[in-house]
């Protein structure tokens, strides 16, 4: 388990430096209007990839957890499976956590474009899908094409940051779970319960 903390996910520090950079160089030529827009941009940036901790270690062992900071937009049942979309607006906190513990889990990327459009198909509609023995969970990243999962380890626990989403949606496949959370609900990543798991 990763107990290092960052409060700024490692996917902004590339913007970080180059905003960083730029506000130093506009500073030295003594370029006072393009330094305050640099600063501001540098801001805006941190704002939008900031990685607040969470713990949720008081909750039963059998919560399922939201993975993500956003919005319910969507929950169907059918039989004993369900599925819950969130949506992850710019403004939410983009760090995607495990919303359990995993020990026995995989992960692919899939792009959904056919065949004659191999090139291009990185651009038109990347989806990762991280799968375990309880559920399944596609995420659909349309924010600078940063990777979804950032995973090195084979045991990961519950509420462990395990990737970083910004302006997509998350679709969560559960079997059997007693949900907790209603259409139209907001949600907090890491420590908001979506049902408890039978």
């Amino acid at each position: 388990m990763n107990t290092q903390t960052f409060y700024i996910a490692k996917s902004g520090y590339k913007g970080i430096a180059i905003l960083a950079i730029l506000l130093l160089v506009s500073l030295v030529l003594g370029l006072q209007s393009l330094s305050c827009i640099f600063l501001g941009l540098l801001v805006l940036w941190c704002v939008l990839f900031r990685n607040p901790e969470r713990n949720a270690l008081h909750i039963s062992s059998n919560a399922f957890l939201a993975p993500i900071d956003g919005e319910i937009k969507d929950i169907q049942t059918q039989g004993e499976k369900t599925l819950i979309t969130l949506q992850v607006s710019a403004f939410c906190v983009g760090a995607l956590r495990s919303p359990i513990e995993l020990d026995d889990f995989s992960s692919k990327v899939c792009y959904g474009a056919p065949l004659l459009f191999a090139k291009a198909q990185k651009v038109l509609s990347p989806q990762t899908i991280l799968k375990s023995e309880k559920f399944q969970m596609r995420i659909f990243s349309q924010f600078l094409h940063i990777p979804s999962l950032s995973i090195s380890e084979e045991k990961i626990a519950r509420g462990e940051r395990i990737g970083f989403v910004k302006i997509g949606r998350v679709e969560i496949e559960v079997s059997r779970i007693e949900l907790k959370v209603n259409i139209g609900d907001k949600v907090l990543g890491g420590e908001s319960v979506l049902g408890y798991l039978q």
